[in-house]
């Protein structure tokens, strides 16, 4: 992990429902060692997003005045005093992430003039449907689309052309 000497980090292990490994740091699953509102045991199907969903939930019985919620995954960090992409953090040692800064009030600086922080656009050669669904459950995605198409058909459209096309891609998606 980057170092943390400001505070502001709280590392959340996700999937806590799902194994005996303790991390020795806030589970997905509990507040103050107590069980808490979470989907820790859809893991596999959600990843990180078990953590957004605790944050979401819970959060605020730990911090009950905080302003932002972020978000970066183990391998894949911001670096703030690197100003450079690294694609591929397989070649940074694990010792150089230590020492990795960010200043709390440069990010709050940015977010508070109503930008948000992200990572670099990445370009697929096929559309993000496929990624998803080679590496996650198809029946997630097939019913995420349904849900959105069904209950949210103003953003249907929006989520058609951000999933499931790809500049000169000709093949059936895994959405069908």
């Amino acid at each position: 992990m980057p170092q943390n000497t400001h505070g502001v980090l709280l590392p959340i292990q996700v999937g806590k429902a799902l194994t005996d490994t303790d991390l020795h740091m806030q589970a997905d699953n509990e507040v103050n060692g107590q069980p808490c509102d979470n989907i820790s045991a859809k893991n596999e199907s959600y990843c990180e997003l078990t953590a957004i969903y605790w944050a979401w939930k819970n959060l605020k019985k730990i911090y009950p005045d905080v302003k932002y919620v972020g978000l970066f995954h183990y391998r894949r960090f911001f670096a703030f005093n690197e100003r450079k992409a690294f694609y591929h953090d397989i070649f940074k040692k694990e010792l150089a992430i230590r020492e990795y800064t960010f200043s709390p009030e440069e990010v709050i600086s940015i977010l508070d003039k109503g930008y948000t922080v992200a990572a670099a656009k990445q370009i697929y050669p096929y559309p993000i449907s496929i990624d998803y669904c080679i590496k996650h459950m198809i029946d997630d995605y097939r019913t995420l689309k349904n849900v959105i198409e069904k209950n949210y058909p103003d953003y249907f459209a929006d989520f058609m052309s951000v999933m499931e096309q790809a500049i000169n891609f000709r093949a059936t998606t895994c959405s069908s």
